[in-house]
């Protein structure tokens, strides 16, 4: 009977997690597992609860231990190797990735998630054949999304768009991909009003998702862009300051908030984000081609990170 019951446990930490009560998860997901140590499920949502608490080493000890008691379940390792990717380990992501395409070879997310590791490390030849291998498998907007950010770091603008059309085609309610189709229609086209028309747009999607679970840093972190678009900038600071609260360890967040803060005025705050995100793994090739930090890169203090990281 106790076995019976441990999915329930597992149903209820869904729930929570998904609508923000990270500590009410984390305690369904443990009386899940004090039924049944065997529940993969529990483990990876119990991994994904402490991430979301910024319990960096009890999440990973969660997600192993999803991996050792079903060691022939794909689905373990990639939630591994997505809290590696997010924590900027792209190497020990890349294994775990290997080892979802070892397990099921026509996994498209396996070859996505794959190709991301390549994407953040810039190695763009190996990222595209891995984007173009999920998407012969199985089209998806995330798959088409990466393949946008390719063509952002060539410089093919109007080919980015074109991507990120073909992303949103296929996910209308997905913020991130908003954000992305945004950023290139203002490379692409300078089209100012389309690029606000888009903003305003995805920023009632997003305040509607953020009903569902008002402590989504990543949902947060794509407001405060939006807001800043469209110049609701007090907005935009208290939503990414927010987002740096849920997950300061998130080196994405820790990026945004560098650029946030340089577009806003404050330079003091924004070398300290973009100097941590550095320290964490942010790709320094990101930094140096974004527009809005040329100023920033002038700057003998960001000099002075650059050389100190070069020393390590």
């Amino acid at each position: 009977i106790e076995d019976q019951l441990a999915p329930v446990h597992v149903t209820l930490g869904t729930i929570y997690l998904g609508t923000g009560q990270y500590e009410n998860a984390v305690r369904a997901y443990s009386l899940a597992l004090a039924l049944d140590s065997t529940e993969v499920e529990a483990f990876s949502g119990l991994g994904h609860a402490y991430a979301s608490l910024n319990r960096r080493e009890e999440a990973e000890r969660a997600f192993k231990q999803a991996v050792r008691v079903a060691p022939e379940d794909h689905r373990a390792y990639t939630f591994l190797g997505n809290f590696y990717l997010r924590a900027g380990r792209f190497d020990e992501a890349a294994a775990q990735y290997r080892r979802v395409i070892a397990l099921t070879p026509d996994n498209f997310h396996g070859y996505n998630n794959l190709g991301a590791t390549f994407l953040y490390e810039k190695k763009l030849d190996s990222a595209r054949v891995y984007f173009e291998r999920s998407i012969a498998i199985h089209p998806t907007p995330s798959a088409y999304s990466n393949l946008g950010a390719i063509a952002y770091n060539e410089r093919r603008y109007q080919d980015e768009a074109a991507m990120y059309e073909r992303a949103v085609s296929l996910d209308s309610t997905n913020i991130k991909i908003w954000s992305n189709l945004a950023g290139a229609y203002n490379r692409a086209f300078e089209d100012s009003a389309r690029v606000e028309r888009i903003s305003r747009r995805a920023l009632a999607i997003a305040q509607e998702q953020l009903r569902v679970n008002p402590n989504d840093a990543t949902l947060l972190r794509m407001m405060a862009w939006f807001q800043q678009t469209i110049g609701q900038e007090p907005a935009a600071l208290a939503s990414l300051e927010r987002a740096l609260t849920l997950e300061p360890g998130s080196i994405e967040i820790m990026f945004r908030a560098g650029l946030l803060y340089e577009e806003q005025g404050q330079r003091d705050k924004a070398l300290q984000w973009i100097g941590q995100a550095l320290r964490q793994g942010y790709p320094l090739e990101d930094i140096n081609s974004t527009n809005t930090l040329a100023s920033l890169r002038e700057d003998p203090r960001f000099q002075r990170i650059v050389r100190d990281l070069g020393k390590r």
